[in-house]
C-alpha cells in the first residue's frame, strides 16, 4: 500500500476525531472566500461608488481572519499530533522509516487542506447571495447583485490557505524527527508546566480584575480619561485573568481539599482532582479564550450599538443637508455659488440660526467651564418646525429656559436646576444672570456635531443678551438629492475652513455605509472566533479524556457506576466551558460601559442581550458535543 493511500485511509478512519476541526476550517475558508467575493464584486462597488472603502474594509477583515486561522490551525494541529504520537511510535517500532512516516503525515494534512478549501469555496459560492442580501439589508439598499464566480476571490483563497496548509503539513512531517521513540510513547503523559498555588498571587488576581473594573467604570468621554483609563484597564484585567486561571483557581481547589466533609462526599474527590489538573494544564488556553470572548462580544456590541444609534437617530443627529458656522456675507455668497454649480443639488430652503456663547454654572456643579449656546425661543421653534419635529418650546416666565442636547447624560445635569450664565463683551461689560431650567429636550438644536448644549431663552431676554455680546451665525441649507451629493460635499469641504465645522448629511450616509460594513464583518469574524475557540476547548477536553481513561477504569473497579461517572464528567466539562464564558461576558459588560461612556453618549443597544445569549447558546452546543465525546471515551 502506497503512503498516499495509507494517508487517505488514516483521514477516513480518524475523521470522527477531525470532524469538528474540519468544520471549523471549512467555515474559516467560507468566510474568507465570501469577504473576497464581495471585495471583488464590481456591481456592488460601482453601485455604492465606495469601492476603496469596501476593498480596504474587507482586506483588513481578511488579514485578521487569516492571522486567527493560522493560530487556530497551528494550535489544533499540535493537539492532534500529541494524540497520535503513540501511533507514530508504533509505526516506527514496526520498522517504517521516519521519512515514510513524515510523508504520510504530510499527505494527511495536504488532503485535509485541499478538501477544506474545495468545500469552503463551494459553500461560499452557494451562500454568497444570502450573505450579500444581509449586507444590503443592513445598508438599507434595495438592489439586485448577480453572482459570478470571482476568479480573484478563488485565487486569493487558494493561495492564502494553500500556503498555510503547506507549512502545517511541513510541521507534521517534522514531528517524527523531533522526538525519540520512548518520548512518542510517553507523549500523552507529559503535562504542561504550570504555576503552583500561591495565596498572595491568588488574591492579587482578584485585586487586578476588580481594580481594572473600577477604573473602567469611572472612564469618561474626555480624551485625557480615554488615554489613561483604557490602557490601564486592559493591563489590569488581562494580567488578572491569567493570574486567575494560573493561580487563583488552583488555590481555591487546594482549600476545598482541606474541607473533608465536602471533599469526600460522593465523587467530588475525583471531580475536584480532575478539574484541578485540567485547570492547571489549560490555564493559558482558558485565559486566552476569556480575552477573545470579551473582545468578540465588545466588538459586536459596540458596533451594533453604534449602528442602532445612528439608524435610530440619524434624523435627529443631522436633520439638514448642510450646516456651517458663517464668518460673513462673502462666505455665504461663495457657498451658494458652489451649490449653484451642482444643479442636481439645488437649494430647497435655507435658514439662519443666531446664537451667543456663554460659560455656564449649574446649581450644584463643581465647575463652570462648560460652554453653552444661547438662542431665542422663536428661532428655536422655527428650526424645530423646519425639521418637522413635534416638539414646540413655550416658556412660561422670563426667568425660565429650556436646555437642548443630544447627549442625555449632559441634559440630565441641568434638569430642574438653576443655571448661571456668564456673559462677557469686549468693552469690559459683564453680566451674570440666573435662570430656572423649566424643561430639558433630548434633541440638538441644529445637529449632533454643532451647538451640542443649547439654552433656549424668551425672545426679549435673548435680545437683551444679544445687544451686549458677540453674535455668531449658523447657516443651514436643505438641497435636492442629498443622497447623491458627495461631489458637492467635497467642493464645500475644499472651500470652507475647518473652523466653520461643516456638517453634511451625505457624510452621515457614508458613516452609515461604513457602519453597515463594520457590523457585517464583525458578526462573521465573531462567529469564526466563537466556533474556533469552542473547537479548541473541544479538542483539549477530548485529549484530556484519552489521558484520563485509566483513572475512570479504576473508579469502575471500585464500584462507581457509569451513570455516576457520566454525571461527574458532565460537571467537569460544564465548568471548563462555563468559567471562561462567564468571566468573558463579565469583562465584556464592563468594557461596553466604557465604550458607551466614551463613544455612544451613554447608549448601549438592548440587542446586546441577544448577542450574549446567542454566544452562550453556541457555547452550550459545544458543551453538549464535548461532554458526549468525553463520556464515550471514558465509558467505553
Amino acid at each position: 500500500m502506497g503512503l498516499f493511500n495509507l494517508s487517505t485511509k488514516n483521514v477516513k478512519r480518524n475523521f470522527k476525531n477531525y470532524s469538528v476541526y474540519f468544520i471549523s476550517i471549512v467555515f474559516n475558508v467560507l468566510i474568507y472566500f465570501t469577504f473576497m467575493s464581495i471585495k471583488y464584486n464590481k456591481e456592488f462597488g460601482e453601485a455604492l461608488k465606495t469601492n476603496k472603502v469596501i476593498s480596504s474594509s474587507f482586506e483588513l477583515a481578511s488579514i485578521i481572519l487569516i492571522m486567527f486561522a493560522v493560530i487556530f490551525i497551528g494550535y489544533s494541529t499540535s493537539f492532534f499530533m500529541k494524540k497520535r504520537k503513540k501511533e507514530l511510535g508504533l509505526y516506527s517500532l514496526l520498522g517504517i522509516k521516519k521519512s515514510q512516516i513524515g510523508f504520510m503525515l504530510f499527505y494527511e494534512n495536504v488532503i485535509m487542506g485541499i478538501l477544506a478549501i474545495i468545500i469552503g469555496i463551494f459553500l461560499g459560492s452557494l451562500l454568497f447571495k444570502g450573505f450579500i442580501f444581509i449586507l444590503l439589508k443592513l445598508m438599507g439598499l434595495n438592489m439586485a447583485i448577480s453572482f459570478s464566480l470571482s476568479l480573484e476571490a478563488v485565487k486569493s483563497t487558494v493561495i492564502m490557505f494553500g500556503v498555510m496548509f503547506f507549512f502545517i503539513s511541513l510541521y507534521g512531517y517534522s514531528i517524527i524527527y523531533r522526538y525519540k521513540l520512548i518520548d512518542l510513547f510517553k507523549a500523552e503523559k507529559v503535562v504542561e508546566k504550570t504555576p503552583k498555588s500561591n495565596k498572595f498571587i491568588a488574591i492579587l488576581s482578584i485585586i487586578f480584575i476588580v481594580g481594572g473594573y473600577i477604573i473602567g467604570l469611572t472612564t469618561e468621554s474626555s480624551s485625557a480619561s480615554f488615554t489613561t483609563h483604557v490602557p490601564t484597564t486592559l493591563f489590569f484585567v488581562v494580567i488578572g485573568t491569567y493570574l486567575f486561571f494560573g493561580t487563583f483557581l488552583t488555590s481555591l481547589f487546594k482549600m476545598l481539599r482541606k474541607n473533608e466533609r465536602f471533599y469526600f462526599k460522593g465523587t467530588r474527590l475525583i471531580e475536584i482532582s480532575n478539574f484541578s489538573y485540567k485547570i492547571k494544564s489549560n490555564s493559558r488556553i482558558l485565559s486566552t479564550i476569556v480575552i477573545m470572548t470579551a473582545t468578540t462580544i465588545v466588538t459586536l456590541g459596540s458596533v451594533y450599538s453604534s449602528f442602532n444609534l445612528l439608524n435610530n437617530n440619524i434624523e435627529d443627529m443631522q436633520p439638514f443637508s448642510y450646516t456651517y458656522i458663517s464668518e460673513g456675507a462673502d462666505m455665504d455668497k461663495e457657498v451658494e455659488r458652489i451649490i449653484a454649480g451642482h444643479p442636481d443639488n439645488k437649494v430647497i430652503n435655507k435658514y439662519e440660526l443666531q446664537y451667543v456663547e456663554s460659560d455656564v454654572k449649574a446649581e450644584g456643579a463643581k465647575s463652570n467651564n462648560e460652554k453653552l449656546s444661547v438662542v431665542s425661543e422663536s428661532n428655536a421653534n422655527k428650526l424645530l418646525k423646519a425639521r418637522k419635529s413635534d416638539v414646540k418650546i413655550k416658556l412660561s416666565k422670563d426667568t425660565d429656559v429650556t436646555v437642548m442636547d443630544f447627549d442625555k447624560k449632559r441634559i440630565k445635569r441641568y434638569k430642574d436646576k438653576e443655571i448661571e450664565l456668564n456673559l462677557e463683551e469686549n468693552n469690559n461689560y459683564e453680566e451674570k444672570s440666573t435662570y430656572k431650567v423649566e424643561n430639558t429636550i433630548k434633541l440638538p438644536i441644529v445637529d449632533a456635531g454643532k451647538l451640542m448644549t443649547t439654552v433656549v431663552a424668551k425672545d426679549d431676554i435673548y435680545n437683551s443678551i444679544e445687544e451686549n455680546n458677540d453674535v455668531k451665525r449658523v447657516m443651514i441649507y436643505n438641497v435636492a438629492n442629498e443622497m447623491t451629493s458627495d461631489e458637492l460635499t467635497l467642493d464645500l469641504l475644499r472651500y470652507l475652513p475647518v473652523e466653520s465645522q461643516l456638517e453634511a448629511s451625505s457624510t452621515n450616509n457614508s458613516i452609515k455605509t461604513l457602519n453597515s460594513l463594520m457590523i457585517f464583518i464583525a458578526f462573521f469574524l465573531g462567529l469564526v472566533f466563537l466556533i474556533s475557540t469552542g473547537s479548541i476547548i473541544y479538542f483539549r477536553q477530548l485529549t484530556d479524556a484519552s489521558e484520563s481513561i485509566e483513572r475512570y477504569n479504576i473508579l469502575k473497579r471500585i464500584g462507581v457506576s457509569k451513570k455516576e461517572i457520566k454525571k461527574s464528567v458532565n460537571k467537569q466539562v460544564l465548568a471548563i466551558f462555563a468559567i471562561p464564558l462567564s468571566l468573558g461576558i463579565l469583562h465584556s459588560l464592563i468594557a461596553l460601559v466604557m465604550v458607551s461612556n466614551i463613544m455612544l453618549h451613554g447608549a448601549v443597544a438592548m440587542e446586546m442581550v441577544y448577542i450574549i445569549l446567542a454566544y452562550t447558546v453556541i457555547y452550550m452546543i459545544y458543551y453538549f458535543i464535548t461532554a458526549r465525546g468525553y463520556n464515550k471515551i471514558v465509558n467505553n
